[in-house]
């Protein structure tokens, strides 16, 4: 049912123009509560949609230390595979370039 057609959950004789966002019960003009989030019935269901919209926001994964330390292991781990593999099948000027453009050895 659109908002034009209902009317105001707590007056039955004014024509709804607006409809909470978290609850969406329809409101009219004196009702509503507008900010930059959108329409509300009120201060509590503002303050869940804010609960809920605060929870969405996800920090980008390897953001914090944590993440940049298992970066770091990853590229150490790669870097020594490919010296190991490098020296393993004889292509020992190859290991010595890559350990001395990753500053271990040589």
């Amino acid at each position: 049912m659109a908002i034009s057609t209902r009317v105001c959950l707590n007056h039955p004789n004014v024509q709804a123009t607006a409809a909470c966002k978290q609850c969406a019960k329809p409101l009219c003009g004196s009702c509503v509560t507008r900010n930059v989030d959108g329409s509300f019935c009120g201060q509590a269901c503002y303050d869940q949609y804010r609960q809920f919209k605060d929870r969405r926001v996800v920090q980008p994964s390897g953001s914090g230390l944590l993440g940049k330390l298992v970066t770091w292991a990853i590229y150490l781990a790669v870097g020594l595979g490919i010296v190991w593999a490098a020296a393993e099948y004889g292509e020992i000027a190859i290991a010595q370039k890559i350990m001395r453009v990753i500053g271990i050895g040589y």
